[in-house]
């Protein structure tokens, strides 16, 4: 799939992409951030611009900054030092998984050892490719 047909699914999201390193980190995100879009049963629509570690959007419980993980695209230092958004009503954590094997055991335990419970209001599980949604 072409950057233009991520952002053309996305909904005009409009992206400002810097180096290759970027725009693949950022084609995964516009990706995880589509395949979020359809399986969550509510409302939501991203704010613009898609930047950095958080994205916003407008949700049926309000304004959310969701954090995608996908531990080959976002390391666990930057999730250790995400900062207080002022534009977010509720943090989301959305853990990715996609045709690595899953482990419950290993989630929950990474859960614990980063305290995700205490950080986030709202946790989810999304299986990319089985485009399947659920709450932590």
């Amino acid at each position: 799939m072409s950057m233009n047909e991520l952002l053309q699914k996305g909904g005009d999201m409009e992206v400002l992409l810097a180096t290759e390193p970027e725009s693949e980190v950022m084609a995964v995100r516009l990706a995880d951030m589509i395949r979020f879009k359809e399986s969550y049963s509510g409302y939501i629509k991203y704010k613009l611009p898609v930047q950095d570690t958080v994205s916003f959007a407008d949700t049926d419980a309000g304004k959310a900054g969701l954090v995608f993980y996908d531990s080959s695209h976002l390391t666990q230092k930057r999730l250790l030092h995400l900062p207080a958004e002022k534009e977010a009503n509720a943090l989301w954590f959305v853990f990715v998984i996609d045709r690595t094997v899953f482990s419950a055991e290993r989630l929950n335990n990474f859960i614990a050892q980063h305290r995700i419970r205490h950080r986030f209001q709202k946790l989810f599980l999304l299986d990319f490719f089985r485009s399947s949604l659920s709450a932590i």
